[in-house]
């Protein structure tokens, strides 16, 4: 599933594993980990913490970069009326 915003911009729902996750570790998120963190969301928490992406500067910004995109997505969306009000 893919959200548009304007100017061509994506953020598809994977984002929200796959990107914190290469934030965090600099790995790509292998089928398992994917589960995991579907099935217990706290666990990507886990993974920024025990990798110090919140004490490190450059990493902190870029899980920011990817919340502030994300917002931006989904405000569109509802602007739109396309959201789900969420």
């Amino acid at each position: 599933m893919t959200a548009t915003a304007e100017a061509g911009a994506l953020v598809r729902i994977c984002e929200v594993l796959t990107e914190p996750h290469r934030i965090a570790t600099d790995k790509r998120l292998t089928t398992e980990q994917a589960r995991a963190y579907f099935f217990n969301p706290s666990a990507i928490a886990e993974v920024l913490e025990f990798n110090g992406a919140y004490r490190d500067p450059l990493k902190l910004a870029a899980i920011g970069r990817l919340r502030d995109r994300m917002d931006k997505c989904y405000r569109d969306l509802d602007n739109e009326g396309l959201g789900d009000g969420i």
